[in-house]
């Protein structure tokens, strides 16, 4: 399904999966919406930033013609429509693209007001935020997508359950692994296609 929409989510539950990611981005109205990348280009028929556009705006173009024909018309999701998408029926993952109290914190608003506070996990992507998310919603689990390995253990030390690793990481030797290991967290490796022998090399 094409990424970031909610035929992608309502694929998700329909093939069993544990929980769902999307991308968490703010609109130029201040509204939380649903984009992988930074720029419009290669997702939909809109053209750059998506931070330049109002909720409206963005609502009003095509996410789904670049992946297939049969799903034009399907649009980019707020936040809100994600939550309630998801709530009863599988966990929420958020991939937090931005950083700051304010985005914190209207993040943690909508789940709390239209999502499941414990069924969510919150990817963090700073110490600072990761802290942040521990008073906003205490009940989420976090996922650290940590920016290198040298910060595996600050990450650990600010309570993280999930650690990331990405492959390339691990070209040269299961080092990293042994360190999260290290640290009592949980290990999440993140694989980029998906298929059976990406999923074998990663378990070895």
């Amino acid at each position: 399904r094409p990424e970031c929409t909610l035929s992608a989510i309502e694929r998700a539950i329909e093939a069993g999966a544990t929980a769902t990611e999307v991308d968490v981005r703010t609109s130029r109205d201040g509204q939380l919406f649903i984009l992988h990348d930074a720029t419009l280009e290669r997702t939909t028929n809109g053209k750059g930033p998506g931070s330049n556009l109002t909720l409206a705006e963005l609502q009003e173009l095509d996410a789904g013609s670049w992946f297939d024909s049969k799903y034009r018309g399907e649009r980019i999701p707020s936040l809100i429509e994600v939550a309630q998408a998801c709530y009863g029926r599988i966990d929420l993952l958020l991939d937090l693209k931005e950083q700051g109290d304010d985005y914190d914190r209207q993040v943690a608003k909508v789940i709390l007001q239209h999502g499941e506070h414990g069924r969510t996990i919150v990817g963090v992507r700073s110490i600072a935020q990761a802290k942040r998310f521990r008073e906003l919603l205490p009940k989420a689990k976090q996922l650290a997508l940590i920016p290198n390995v040298e910060s595996i253990e600050g990450f650990a030390n600010a309570g993280v359950d999930t650690i990331r690793l990405w492959p390339r990481w691990l070209k040269d030797g299961d080092a990293p692994v042994r360190r999260v290991r290290a640290t009592g967290k949980l290990l999440h490796l993140n694989g980029t296609v998906g298929e059976l022998r990406e999923t074998r090399e990663l378990l070895k």
